[in-house]
């Protein structure tokens, strides 16, 4: 766990970095409801879509309660697996420099891409295919530790709340599935951001 926050934190890092030389970057806190069949989440986070022109790289981490009991996070499928192959690593071998660089990578794989379907002033409209999700769940008592990779296809609208600052709101809609099972629910939720672009 302590793993995957880390990797977090160093993928916003890296890829607020190389986007903002291209056409900058939204990232704001999110709060999302997810409910499948077996069971409902509640999260609290971070997303963040870096844009090149009107697409987008979709980064997303959020943490918080499972009807199940005990923990939910949510995460890109790329930072689950930094987190893995950051915990195998042994300094003082070869091989472990060579899971970390492949760790390091991994971070930087969107858990999908998006669109804007129209951009206004001061609402745009955004569309994204996400098959690149991680799904986690632990409880102590009684003990549960389960994971599944998802796929989600979210629907956004984006508004222009504050012009002079760039803050935005974004309220989102979507289905998500989880592939081992083939449970399929849906998500939604609402993100207050900052736009990084340079004009709307």
């Amino acid at each position: 766990m302590k793993n995957l926050v880390f990797c977090f934190v160093v993928l916003f890092a890296l890829v607020s970095s190389a986007i903002r030389a291209q056409n900058g970057i939204d990232i704001g806190v999110v709060a999302e409801h997810v409910q499948l069949p077996s069971r409902s989440m509640q999260s609290f986070g971070i997303m963040a879509y870096g844009k090149i022109d009107r697409f987008t790289l979709n980064y997303h981490f959020g943490i918080g309660p499972s009807s199940l009991g005990g923990l939910y996070v949510h995460a890109p499928a790329g930072a689950a697996a930094a987190a893995f192959l950051l915990s195998k690593i042994d300094s003082t071998r070869l091989g472990s420099r060579i899971l970390g660089v492949a760790g390091i990578l991994c971070l930087v794989i969107p858990e999908g891409v998006g669109f804007y379907t129209s951009q206004g002033e001061r609402f745009s409209t955004h569309i994204s295919v996400n098959p690149l999700g991680y799904e986690y769940w632990k409880r102590n008592e009684p003990h549960l530790e389960e994971w599944r990779l998802s796929g989600s296809v979210v629907f956004r609208l984006r508004a222009l709340v504050l012009p002079k600052y760039r803050i935005f709101l974004s309220p989102h809609i979507g289905p998500i599935l989880t592939y081992k099972d083939g449970n399929l629910g849906f998500k939604g939720g609402l993100v207050i951001g900052y736009s990084g672009e340079s004009d709307w």
